[in-house]
């Protein structure tokens, strides 16, 4: 404090956000318990454009659709200030099958038959749920996709940006930890230019009704 400023500004606090589909959010992080998958990907996220400072995305991010990842992630680039920094923690295909090459069992979790391919099959499919596989060079090229800067990997527990955007890392053998940075303020519609190609997807397991998604370039 000095005579010149009697009330100096204080720092702002960080804003984190969390999603894992499955976890609730740690104390200090706001989290979007309410959304599931499916319901992130259909309603987007309930902030105003540039909230939050940090986000993080849990291992549940395997299981948002292939073909909806580059839009849910430009979702969360949408919500993040210029600056910020997204960590993306998805379980990893590459170790999967660098485990199953090299007949590691304490790897997997389930061992329910004695054919090492059932066990490959249940790590990969998260125990028979249909899911994205995703591995650290797929994870940091849908982040560029998605207008993301600088995606890298980095090593479980160890983040780049900040040390609280580790803290919600788990599963660190099962697991790769990409983080990147918003570079660039979030585009007016008029900046978006042409979407991409529509993708065509059944909208329920009774094919009774198709969605129609696109995404436009961010």
């Amino acid at each position: 404090m000095s005579a010149d400023n009697p009330h100096p500004r204080r720092s702002k606090a960080a804003t984190r956000l969390f999603w894992d589909g499955v976890r609730s959010a740690p104390p200090g992080w706001r989290g979007l318990e309410d959304r599931g998958p499916e319901e992130l990907v259909r309603e987007g996220i309930p902030l105003p454009t540039g909230a939050i400072d940090q986000v993080y995305l849990g291992p549940a991010v395997g299981r948002v659709p292939h073909w909806d990842l580059v839009e849910l992630l430009e979702e969360f680039r949408r919500v993040l200030v210029v600056g910020g920094t997204i960590r993306v923690a998805a379980y990893d295909m590459e170790a999967t099958l660098a485990a199953y090459d090299s007949a590691r069992d304490d790897f997997f979790w389930e061992h329910w038959v004695d054919a090492p391919a059932g066990a490959l099959g249940a790590q990969l499919l998260e125990s028979g749920a249909v899911r994205t596989l995703l591995a650290p060079d797929l994870v940091a090229e849908l982040l560029r996709r998605a207008g993301f800067d600088d995606a890298t990997v980095r090593p479980f527990g160890i983040s780049a940006a900040d040390p609280k955007l580790a803290g919600p890392d788990r599963l660190g053998e099962h697991c790769c930890f990409v983080e990147a940075h918003n570079a660039v303020p979030w585009p007016d519609t008029g900046e978006r230019g042409r979407p991409s190609a529509p993708h065509l997807a059944l909208a329920d397991s009774d094919g009774r009704s198709y969605r129609i998604i696109w995404t436009g370039p961010a």
